[in-house]
């Protein structure tokens, strides 16, 4: 049986490793936008990783915008909470 699977590999502990080998630095082959392509062997299958280094800078400029407000509300939180003592 063939079949195709695609997920957000950094959402599965299992892919973390398989990912984390392979490597994303650019290459001639790379297009400026979009997708770069790796393979690896995994489970005795092959699998495809494309990964977009523009989509992932923004995935993580807006994670870090994300974080950086939860904690601004958790510090105004301790704050009022040590008013009220």
């Amino acid at each position: 049986m063939q079949y195709i699977v695609a997920v957000p590999a950094r959402r599965y502990s299992e892919s973390a490793d398989t990912v984390s080998r392979l490597d994303f630095t650019a290459t001639a082959e790379d297009p400026a936008e979009g997708d770069w392509i790796r393979e690896i062997r995994w489970q005795g299958r092959r699998r495809i990783v494309a990964h977009d280094p523009l989509t992932a800078a923004r995935q993580v400029a807006e994670r870090q915008t994300l974080l950086a407000e939860l904690l601004a509300q958790g510090e105004d939180w301790v704050k009022k909470r040590d008013r009220q003592d």
